[in-house]
């Protein structure tokens, strides 16, 4: 029994028929019912262009985000305020996760993020999302930014926001503030600390999906050597004994002439 191919497809979809005397037509090969035959090969071709163009399209992916710190010195039992700066690309939405840790034996534990963790730069005029901001029009009372631990406490800081009208924003010199990173750290922190990135995810307002991680540089925090202790003077000079017998000492130079011997003293 032979099916009829042509009567499942759409009429709109459907190709007229070719001449019979065409030899290399279809119709002429399968026994002159090429229109048959035409719309399943159009129907066919379609789908390849589809599969082709999804696999194109799933391939797209938003630029990776180029994230940059400060690498400052600072003082034990000090708190420091380091800007996080996003140099490019175009995106409108980003999530970073920012992790302190001990470098080369520093002690753990001495470095945190500042607790309560303070509010984004959200209405400042060089916040990249600035006017903008879902996070501060849809819940201006609300603090889009927290500190957790990751490895001791308050060692890590998350930070996302979106553009509210979903739109790419461009960061330029002047607009590409990303948030600040309050830090605390002990009068016991030595060495050197790393701000490193942890999980992030962003996306751009043309692609299907996050792109790869984002590139990262700086945050590396040198504490300063601990002042070295003053020398004590001898008691004497504390005393004011000191200057006292210096004076004395260059009296009796004065009161020797050239040529003669300091007088002595018989008792």
């Amino acid at each position: 029994m032979e099916t009829n191919i042509q009567s499942e497809i759409p009429a709109d979809i459907q190709s007229p028929s070719l001449p019979a005397t065409d030899t290399q037509s279809d119709r002429f090969h399968r026994g002159g019912r090429e229109s048959n035959f035409l719309p399943v090969k159009e129907m066919s071709h379609r789908i390849l262009i589809l599969l082709t163009l999804a696999s194109m399209g799933l391939s797209q992916r938003a630029l990776a985000a180029n994230l940059s710190l400060g690498s400052p010195t600072v003082d034990p039992g000090t708190t420091v305020a380091i800007s996080v700066l996003w140099t490019g690309p175009a995106l409108n939405y980003l999530t970073t996760e920012f992790i302190v840790t001990a470098v080369s034996g520093a002690p753990t534990g001495q470095v945190s993020f500042s607790s309560p963790v303070a509010v984004p730069p959200l209405s400042q005029l060089d916040y990249v999302f600035y006017n903008n901001s879902d996070s501060l029009i849809t819940l201006p009372a609300a603090n889009p930014a927290s500190i957790y631990q990751t490895n001791w406490t308050n060692d890590t800081y998350n930070f996302a926001d979106s553009t509210n009208d979903s739109n790419n924003a461009t960061p330029s010199a002047g607009t590409n503030l990303w948030t600040i990173l309050n830090l605390t750290f002990t009068g016991a922190a030595t060495g050197q600390y790393q701000i490193s990135l942890g999980s992030s995810e962003y996306t751009d307002s043309s692609t299907l999906g996050t792109g790869p991680s984002p590139t990262f540089s700086g945050g590396l925090i040198t504490m300063n050597l601990a002042p070295a202790a003053a020398t004590p003077e001898p008691a004497g000079f504390l005393l004011g004994g000191g200057p006292a017998l210096i004076g004395v000492g260059a009296l009796l130079r004065r009161r020797v002439r050239p040529g003669q011997a300091a007088p002595v003293d018989h008792g």
